[in-house]
C-alpha cells in the first residue's frame, strides 16, 4: 500500500504533517528503476542522465527532517483538511520502505471551477482542488541504507531546510583554495 502525505505550513507545535490518501497505485517507479546510479554529493559536480547525488547517514545531518529522523507510523498523522489545501509546502509518498518527496510551488496547487469526469460520468464542480505529481520526485530517502538520493540541491531546499548550506559551505572553500 502506498501512502500520500503532505507537510503544510502551520503555526504552533502540532503536527505540520497530513494524509492526503492511501493507493494500490505506485505514485511513481521503483526506487530501483529511478536510480541506476549515484555519486557522493559534491559541489559544482554534474550528473550523467539517470545519475542521482547520495548523502549517506542522512538522519544525522542537521538538514534531516522529524520522519527521517524517526521511527515513521501513518496512524500518527491527521487528514488533510480543505482548509489546509492552500498551505502545502510539500508532499512524501511512502513506497517500499522509501519516501518520495516532491516540493510543490504554487504552480501545481491548482484550485478552480471545472468539469471532471472519465467516460461518461461528467460532473460540474465549483470549487475542485487539483494537486499535481510530477513524473520524477525530487530526492527519495531509503529509510534501510539511511541514504537521500537527489539530482538537484535546489529543488530539494524548501523540503530539508540548511542542505544549501552543503553548496554554499564548499563553494566559499572552493574560492579560498583558489585564492
Amino acid at each position: 500500500m502506498n501512502q500520500v502525505f503532505t507537510k503544510i505550513r502551520s503555526r504552533g507545535n502540532g503536527s505540520k504533517y497530513r494524509k492526503i490518501l492511501s493507493t494500490d497505485e505506485p505514485l511513481y517507479h521503483s526506487m530501483e528503476e529511478l536510480i541506476n546510479s549515484s555519486c557522493p554529493y559534491t559541489p559544482g559536480a554534474t550528473l550523467d542522465e539517470s545519475e542521482w547525488f547520495k548523502i549517506s547517514d542522512f538522519s544525522k545531518t542537521a538538514f534531516s527532517i522529524e520522519i527521517t529522523r524517526t521511527n515513521y507510523e501513518s496512524l500518527d498523522y491527521d487528514s488533510l483538511q480543505n482548509s489546509e489545501y492552500a498551505h502545502i509546502d510539500y508532499l512524501f509518498v511512502t513506497m517500499e520502505n522509501n519516501f518520495f518527496f516532491q516540493n510543490i510551488g504554487k504552480s501545481k496547487l491548482v484550485k478552480r471551477k471545472g468539469i471532471f469526469g472519465f467516460g461518461e460520468n461528467y460532473r460540474y464542480q465549483k470549487d475542485m482542488s487539483v494537486l499535481f505529481i510530477n513524473e520524477y520526485p525530487d530526492a527519495i530517502y531509503n529509510s534501510k541504507e539511511d541514504a537521500l538520493y537527489f539530482q538537484r540541491l535546489e529543488s530539494i531546499a524548501c523540503i530539508f531546510e540548511g542542505i544549501s548550506e552543503l553548496y554554499r559551505d564548499a563553494t566559499e572553500q572552493e574560492v579560498i583554495e583558489f585564492l
